[in-house]
């Protein structure tokens, strides 16, 4: 296309007169040629030939850092080589640049070069391991990018040079980050981790864990510590205790470290990983219950093993339990109900420091931790806690503790009406078990203490009458208590006995006493301490027990001795009878005298 093709007029002849066109006048002639004059000028310089250097051509020259696995001396550097780059225009100006980028994309070197003129580049620093040149060239003038990639002549193919330096094998894979998905790092210590899966995780979601690690060389002398950039990250999976199969999960598993090679691109993408930097994952959802070690190991681009030391070698345990312990109370084991007595109790009765045992069963018979809560009826708030641990040991494990009453007030919660003094007080003692994954059992153990401070009602003496007369050798002694109490006061929810005293009145020294167990009544009914807002008629109602944990307690207790009375001088005898609850509670005296 020429000037004249391009801009009619200009430096070509002149238009033809258009018919069309009316005549111009003088003035409107001069400004007509002032623009015909400006459009001329735009279009010889908007389309003028180039003026610059354009790249045709960029070479690397034989023998320069051809593709493949080039291992080259220590160093960490590719040593000098000739490139050359070739232009459309021999000009002055600026030189054009040789670009060289790693695939992190570092600018590892940026250097002029003459044009068509083979010319010594580098030397280049590389990684420990593999490192992608991807090279530029452009000329000064043309923006980069583009640019002109390379090379691409000279049994290079391929846009991109692979080059190695080995200045010493793999180190141990270091751990640097642990992401943990329905499950939680129980421990970590340097390269050592503990990871534990536990029934809760299972039903929040799937078990899934990312490591991240970074594998560094052992350096030869005199050269640093660097990362190994494409090293081969293995990780067997091995099942050590609990479990011998691993599936669905596979061993071993690799993955490499980091820059990964990437293809021919610019502006390059910043890679996902830094050198020497890895990740692997893994699923356990589906993996059966056990424990597992994760073993890493490296291995370098050169075949270059890490260190074999087990002792040493970073591993990440996997802990997977989804099976919760269960327990028992042994002792106390009276159902349903255990009572306790005040500071001072009688011999036989535990009082208000007691131990508290069971046995625990937990599927890997490992030691358990068990949690003793001691509630009343008014509140779930734990009034009392213990814990103790029990033996590892395969089947039923035993425990023990102590619980400690005398931190609570023998009395009803503030917001029932006030309780004669003494009293009585109904707890629960509540045990839960959890193994070492975290799980809670289920399956919980309780007992009811009911805190005995209050004796029976003054019992009756119904047989013989006041003021009875015999001359028999023995005399039949009989009566009852009831046990159909409000509020008020407080009723009997174990063994209860009778004490009968006989006394002379004419020699107060002659004295027989008789202990006799009481004959509960057969008729039943269900105890205040526990028939909830029923035995606080205007009061709140107790919602924390269920309703009749105790069961049905006698309506009544009767008793009958024959004492022999032969031994007694004639005259007044006097006859005293109190009871005397299991936990050694003493009734008021039910007082009679015969003659």
């Amino acid at each position: 296309m020429t000037r004249s093709e391009i801009a009619p007029g200009c430096g070509g002849p002149p238009l033809p007169a258009d018919p069309r066109r009316e005549t111009p006048s003088a003035g409107s002639g001069r400004d007509s040629g002032a623009r015909a004059v400006l459009i001329c000028l735009v279009a010889l310089l908007t389309f003028a030939p180039d003026a610059h250097a354009v790249v045709t051509a960029f070479t690397y020259v034989a023998p320069g850092p051809n593709g493949g696995n080039q291992q080259l001396p220590q160093g960490n550097s590719i040593p000098a080589f000739q490139v050359q780059i070739d232009t459309s225009n021999d000009v002055t100006e600026p030189l054009p640049n040789a670009r060289f980028f790693d695939q992190a994309g570092t600018l590892r070197q940026n250097q002029p070069v003459p044009r068509n003129t083979p010319t010594n580049v580098g030397p280049i620093p590389v990684f420990e391991g593999r490192t992608q040149l991807i090279s530029f060239a452009d000329s000064p003038l043309t923006p980069f990018p583009p640019g002109f990639p390379g090379p691409t002549t000279l049994g290079n193919p391929a846009r991109a040079a692979f080059v190695d330096a080995d200045t010493g094998p793999p180190d141990h894979p270091q751990l640097r980050g642990i992401n943990v998905t329905n499950g939680r790092v129980a421990e970590q210590v340097g390269n050592r981790a503990r990871i534990v899966y536990n029934a809760a995780n299972i039903q929040a979601g799937d078990l899934r864990l990312s490591i991240s690690g970074l594998v560094q060389n052992v350096p030869a002398a005199t050269f640093p510590q660097v990362p190994e950039v494409l090293a081969t990250v293995t990780v067997d999976m091995v099942p050590v205790q609990f479990s011998s199969s691993i599936a669905p999960e596979t061993s071993p598993k690799t993955t490499e470290t980091g820059p990964f090679l990437v293809p021919f691109s610019f502006p390059i993408s910043a890679p996902s990983l830094q050198p020497g930097e890895f990740t692997i994952t893994y699923d356990f959802t589906s993996v059966p219950d056990g424990v597992y070690e994760l073993r890493f190991r490296a291995t370098d681009v050169f075949g270059n093993n890490s260190p074999d030391d087990a002792a040493n070698q970073t591993v990440v345990t996997i802990d997977k339990d989804t099976r919760a312990p269960s327990v028992v109370l042994t002792f106390p084991s009276q159902r349903p109900a255990f009572v306790i007595d005040g500071p001072n109790p009688p011999p036989g009765f535990q009082g208000e420091i007691f131990r508290v045992s069971g046995l625990v069963s937990d599927e890997r018979g490992q030691a358990t931790t068990v949690t003793l809560e001691v509630t009343n009826r008014s509140s779930d708030n734990t009034l009392i806690s213990s814990s103790a641990t029990s033996a590892a040991t395969a089947g039923a494990a035993p425990f023990s503790t102590f619980l400690n009453f005398t931190t609570i007030l023998p009395s009803l919660p503030p917001a029932l009406p006030a309780p004669p003094s003494p009293s009585q007080e109904l707890y629960r003692v509540l045990a839960r078990v959890t193994d070492q994954a975290g799980n809670l059992g289920t399956a919980t153990d309780s007992v009811y203490i009911i805190r005995d401070f209050a004796p029976s009602v003054t019992p009756e003496i119904q047989v013989p009458p006041p003021g009875f007369a015999t001359d028999a050798s023995s005399v039949q002694i009989s009566g009852r208590v009831t046990n159909i109490i409000g509020f008020a006061s407080f009723e009997e929810h174990g063994a209860l006995d009778f004490e009968v005293t006989l006394q002379s009145a004419v020699d107060p020294s002659i004295i027989t006493t008789l202990v006799v167990p009481g004959l509960p009544e057969q008729a039943l009914h269900g105890t205040v301490l526990d028939n909830g807002s029923t035995s606080v008629p205007s009061g709140p109602t107790y919602a924390t027990f269920p309703i009749d944990v105790l069961g049905q307690i006698p309506n009544s207790y009767s008793y009958i001795v024959f004492p022999s009375v032969s031994g007694f001088p004639n005259g007044r005898i006097l006859i005293n009878v109190v009871t005397i609850d299991q936990v050694g509670n003493r009734s008021p005296i039910a007082f009679e005298s015969f003659i």
